[in-house]
């Protein structure tokens, strides 16, 4: 072997020894239910979504307000999270990306769960 084919060698076994160590050193788990977030001051986002057909009650990590809640202009929000079982919601959902398209009234796009309400409750966590 040549000088240059030696040090080719080590310089891949060395990177494929690092490779390795890090895939075999991965500390993925799957996230159980029971953890909880850590959120502002112990604070806890608990929406309840009324829909025709039942009630669901979920708690997302993060909450985001679109607009001020002072001005009156309007209210909006952002949510986000994992949901393990939700059907009204996973319901709501697809039959607004299905129905995404309708822009006038009729009666296609009076679709089931296009109205529905939620109310936030925030929780401060006692300990």
């Amino acid at each position: 072997m040549t000088c240059k084919n030696t040090k080719n060698i080590a310089i891949f076994s060395i990177i494929a020894l690092f490779t390795l160590i890090s895939f075999s050193n991965s500390n993925a788990f799957a996230e159980e239910e029971s953890t909880k977030y850590k959120m502002a001051d112990d604070l806890e986002a608990i929406l309840t979504f009324t829909f025709r057909d039942g009630v669901e009650v979920h708690n997302f990590p993060v909450f985001k307000m679109g607009e001020d809640f002072v001005a009156n202009s309007g209210i909006s929000f952002e949510v986000q999270g994992i949901l393990s079982s939700a059907p009204h919601l996973y319901e709501a959902l697809d039959e607004a990306y299905q129905y995404r398209l309708q822009t006038s009234g009729g009666s296609s796009f009076e679709y089931n769960y296009r109205y529905f309400e939620v109310d936030v409750d925030f929780v401060k966590m006692v300990k």
